[in-house]
């Protein structure tokens, strides 16, 4: 229908931790949902110790949202299995990984693709499941034993 609560964005909804609604005279209500509060239930190194040396999701976090999205975010699920696969065949730049991913969503244009590889990677390699190699501007990843297993694990599901 066109209104801004169906085209929402970013994280916290496409995860299903914050639901949109529309309020009185237009307005947006945002709350958190029973996902978003399991997520948040989880110790954090960043909020709880304050620790910003190491890793900004615990092992907890990563835990759940490598369940969470396995099994209820499917979308998200597939590309990030497409991004998977191509680096476990080989397709380890910015430019081969697009090509991917605009394969499987022709209706985007390079730059909504490039966009989304590049918001893959990111959410990707926070989960700590692909590696960055940098040699001079030249970015290659490579995926980690937990990306191979989580590879497998999305293969199983059919995602």
């Amino acid at each position: 229908n066109g209104n801004s609560v169906n085209r929402t964005h970013g994280a916290a909804p496409v995860l299903k931790f914050l639901k949109m609604s529309k309020g009185e005279k237009n307005s947006v209500l945002v709350s958190i949902t029973d996902f978003g509060l399991q997520f948040a239930s989880r110790p954090n190194p960043v909020i709880d110790q304050e620790d910003f040396s190491n890793a900004a999701l615990s092992h907890e976090e990563v835990e759940f949202l490598l369940e969470h999205i396995a099994s209820e975010v499917p979308e998200e699920a597939k590309l990030m299995q497409l991004i998977l696969e191509g680096m476990k065949k080989g397709l380890a730049t910015p430019s081969e990984l697009n090509e991917r991913i605009h394969a499987h969503c022709s209706d985007w244009n390079d730059n909504e693709a490039a966009l989304m590889r590049a918001g893959l990677i990111s959410r990707i390699g926070e989960l700590g499941l692909l590696e960055r190699r940098k040699e001079g501007v030249k970015v290659t990843y490579i995926l980690t034993d937990l990306g191979e297993k989580y590879l497998d694990r999305l293969g199983h599901l059919g995602a």
